[in-house]
């Protein structure tokens, strides 16, 4: 099978971009050929390692990263940054050949490029989307009349976006999605039915190495001043308001004030939302956590596996807008206990007081309490972190990730064949030629 994938960026070591390169590299070693095509990509940032010398995958792009132009909330600000996701994107489609067997675009709004480049040749497209996060949505609460008339004039302006995205979305032959909110949110705002494939691991890659033992993370924590009693959460991700890393702050801060040693580590990047990591920067200062909490930034893979050997539990505390979480799934790997907020979408695949620690979102008691839990109750400890690991052992791999995609693409091209002769030019309904 020839597969060509869609990704807008490819400049860092993220969540998306990790999915993105790792579910291609297993699908170019199950033998198929693999083009990924990227709006943006950084090769000396993201995966090289398992990009490179990987027969049957290969990976093009329109450039390499340049400054990213933050939305400072006007109007027109808003309107530039749609039209250029939508300009770069249908760039992205033309330089593809059109001899693909299927197109997969990864990530949100990148159908719109598979939709241009579907539109242009007869080629079925499976979107994975990884979020549920339209960008043309403006269906949010307000509590003003300047709010409400604000939403109004922005759905009003950016209608033939809309237009595009829901056009777009019932384009795609199949939508895969990470778990259950995004699928029942894509049905309700789209009405199309997604498919839920989970997020692969590498186990292997992240386990405990025999021999080396807990000695690994010993060098992390000796950079960051941690002491080898002090009790080590861990959050691995890209700063945005949507991580709720200010719950696990204030849990923090209500543990050190029962007396306890604890400690925070958050790796990741911290570019993405400037305003909320100047945020969590400053509530670090506002609760007296400075030396209690330490930012890792954006560091290598190598690094993030001693990260984890180094704690003693994963904390993930992100709300319902949060559809999966790599990084507790690579905690678990590594034989380490995680706490979850129950709103996110990993929590759908953990058991409460067997795989993980559950708590509710917004609720930084409740992450206090589970860590109390752990620290009074080493056998507890031991019990999750060993039962995670198996977990991710038995039922998590980029090869059955890969597999369930395919099975999908396979699908489609199926069916895309039974409806479409090879010969029809497909096009889309409710978008103009101008519009095109």
């Amino acid at each position: 099978m020839k597969i060509g994938v869609m990704v807008y960026s490819l400049d860092s070591m993220a969540g998306a971009a990790k999915l993105a390169v790792y579910q291609s590299r297993e699908m170019a070693l199950m033998g198929h050929h693999v083009d990924v095509w990227a709006v943006e990509y950084d090769p000396d940032r993201c995966y090289p390692d398992l990009i490179k010398d990987v027969h049957g995958l290969h990976v093009h792009s329109l450039r390499r990263p340049g400054e990213t132009v933050r939305d400072s909330g006007g109007m027109a600000q808003y309107l530039q940054e749609l039209w250029k996701y939508y300009r770069d994107q249908r760039e992205l489609a033309a330089a593809m050949p059109g001899d693909y067997d299927v197109v997969n675009p990864h990530g949100n709004a990148i159908h719109w490029g598979a939709a241009a480049y579907k539109w242009q040749h007869p080629i079925p497209a499976v979107w994975m989307c990884n979020d549920f996060w339209p960008m043309t949505s403006h269906n949010y609460p307000t509590s003003s009349l300047p709010g409400e008339l604000k939403k109004i004039a922005k759905q009003a302006l950016v209608t033939p976006f809309d237009q595009l995205d829901r056009a777009a979305t019932r384009a795609m032959d199949e939508i895969a999605v990470l778990s259950e909110r995004p699928r029942s949110q894509m049905a309700e705002h789209y009405g199309v039915s997604p498919v839920i494939v989970r997020a692969g691991i590498d186990s292997e890659k992240f386990a405990p190495t025999p021999g080396v033992g807990p000695g690994r993370g010993e060098s992390i924590r000796a950079r960051y001043g941690f002491s080898d009693h002090t009790f080590l959460l861990l959050t691995v991700c890209l700063l945005m308001p949507r991580r709720r890393i200010e719950d696990a702050l204030q849990a923090i801060r209500m543990l050190a004030d029962d007396g306890l040693d604890v400690a925070y580590l958050l790796a990741g990047r911290t570019d993405h939302t400037p305003e909320y990591t100047q945020f969590i920067h400053d509530e670090v200062t506002r609760l007296h956590l400075n030396d209690r909490v330490k930012f890792a930034g954006e560091i290598s893979e190598s690094s993030l596996i001693d990260c984890y050997h180094a704690c003693d539990a994963f904390v993930w505390p992100a709300d319902e807008n949060q559809s999966w979480g790599l990084a507790c799934m690579e905690a678990m790997a590594a034989g380490r206990p995680i706490l979850v907020s129950r709103a996110n979408g990993v929590a759908e695949a953990l058991t409460d007081g067997q795989t993980a620690l559950l708590f509710a979102a917004r609720a930084p008691q409740q992450i206090a309490s589970a860590v109390q839990r752990l620290l009074s109750d080493t056998a507890l400890r031991r019990s999750i972190a060993a039962n995670g690991q198996q977990l991710v052992h038995n039922y998590y791999s980029w090869r059955s990730n890969a597999e369930a995609m395919l099975t999908l693409l396979e699908k489609a091209i199926v069916r895309h064949h039974a409806v479409y002769p090879a010969s029809s030019t497909l096009q889309p309904q409710g978008i103009t030629n101008a519009q095109k």
